[in-house]
């Protein structure tokens, strides 16, 4: 267990378990969303039920960005800019793994339930993917690859903590 207090697999905590919540999360408001559909009766013209996404997306993008936000402040926050970048790096590559292995799988002509349940570990930075995509009204990897480097926003969250006071300006 000594190996998860390492600051190097700090972001991928981080973002693994918040991408988790955030799965559960878009779960539970899906289903409430189609129970207030399904409650609200059918069409009266057609009679059939029409059951769409609504807003769960555009409400997850910014939970997801709030969450993102606010993880890396209390977990992220402090660590020095080598080790958020060394950290983000394996998330990157992760991210980009997943990305590649749908890609391919997709290719072949199907979707693994494997990638898509490990998917969820980089939920996390869903909400840049959201934001590209309405942007540019299209899903491609041009427009993914924003997302892919999400991560590196924690670089902004980097401490001082191995200033001295010599090098912050302060008399000594």
């Amino acid at each position: 267990m000594e190996i998860l207090k390492k600051p190097i697999w700090r972001v991928p905590l981080v973002l693994g378990v918040t991408g988790i919540g955030l799965r559960f999360l878009t779960y539970i408001l899906a289903f409430i969303s189609v129970q207030i559909q399904r409650a609200s009766g059918p069409d009266p013209a057609t009679g059939a039920y029409y059951i769409t996404g609504g807003y769960v997306t555009e409400i997850m993008a910014v939970i997801g960005f709030l969450a993102f936000w606010g993880m890396g402040w209390k977990f992220v926050r402090g660590l020095s800019r080598k080790d958020i970048f060394l950290s983000a790096t394996i998330m990157v590559a992760w991210h980009t793994a997943l990305l590649a292995a749908e890609q391919l799988r997709q290719a072949a002509g199907g979707y693994s339930m494997l990638v898509y349940r490990l998917w969820t570990t980089v939920e996390a930075t869903g909400w840049v993917d959201q934001i590209m995509i309405r942007v540019f009204d299209q899903v491609s990897i041009p427009v993914m690859i924003p997302g892919l480097l999400a991560p590196y926003l924690y670089l902004l969250l980097a401490g001082t903590a191995h200033q001295t006071p010599a090098s912050s300006g302060e008399a000594l």
